[in-house]
């Protein structure tokens, strides 16, 4: 390889170790979206960009969080091991989503673990950094207690799901978030374009497996959904919503 195609390529590898939040298409809707160009410039060195493989963890539940994870790219679980050794996912997080930032700031170990759903590439920011935003910057405080709140919501959301919805409307309902959240068009409905297994699929909807693949089948027979090697499609998103008893915008 000649010289300058070399220091090309050095330089290619440089810029993804650190990457610029500045340029992140994702920023708008990150906790950093309300920092300024001197203010991402000041964080950067403090920044790196980790790659992981799918199914790989980011941390465990239990560890001590030494930083803050920000997705860059790709697609992530966070779940919740029991005493009994089952897993139930808590949420899913993809590209601008904060990650971890809950345990840090309380000052606490882990509730929970993050492990990829594909190969993604994921920011994190030392703990140092990420406090002493906060004392400084009351805008970026502000977007920390709206990502609190809507965790809290969301967390609402589900109690209220699992306490007054069969299993079926449980499962209508997650499917139709999913294809909101991660959702891609397709010839004749929406793709969930998410790698998850049906026992992960359980996990999400508050069933087993045996249930969650009984409810799947059920759909498909209904024309709920439809099977396209190892993804699923809606044709009718509003259909299913129904089912859910879910009132779409």
């Amino acid at each position: 390889m000649a010289l300058d195609g070399l220091f090309h390529q050095m330089e290619k590898m440089k810029s993804r170790d650190n990457p610029s939040c500045e340029n992140c298409r994702h920023r708008g809707k990150s906790l950093f979206g309300t920092l300024c160009s001197d203010d991402l410039a000041q964080l950067k060195p403090h920044k790196k960009l980790r790659q992981y493989r799918r199914r790989e963890l980011l941390f465990a539940q239990g560890n001590v969080p030494e930083g803050l994870f920000c997705v860059a790219a790709g697609q992530v679980k966070i779940f919740q091991t029991g005493i009994d050794g089952r897993d139930q996912i808590v949420r899913l997080a993809g590209p601008g989503d904060p990650i971890g930032y809950r345990a840090l700031f309380a000052d606490e170990a882990y509730n929970a673990s993050a492990e990829a759903l594909e190969e993604s590439e994921v920011c994190f920011i030392d703990r140092a950094s990420v406090l002493e935003l906060l004392e400084d910057k009351p805008l970026f405080m502000r977007r920390l207690l709206q990502w609190l709140c809507q965790d809290l919501r969301q967390a609402e959301e589900r109690m209220r799901q699992f306490a007054q919805k069969p299993v079926r409307e449980r499962m209508a309902e997650t499917l139709v978030l999913l294809a909101q959240a991660f959702g891609k068009k397709v010839p004749g409905g929406i793709q969930l374009g998410i790698r998850l297994t049906r026992q992960e699929l359980a996990e999400l909807a508050g069933t087993v497996l045996e249930t969650a693949v009984r409810c799947i089948s059920e759909m498909k027979r209904e024309k709920l959904l439809r099977g396209e090697g190892r993804s699923l499609i809606l044709p009718d998103p509003a259909a299913l919503a129904r089912v859910a008893r879910l009132d779409l915008p």
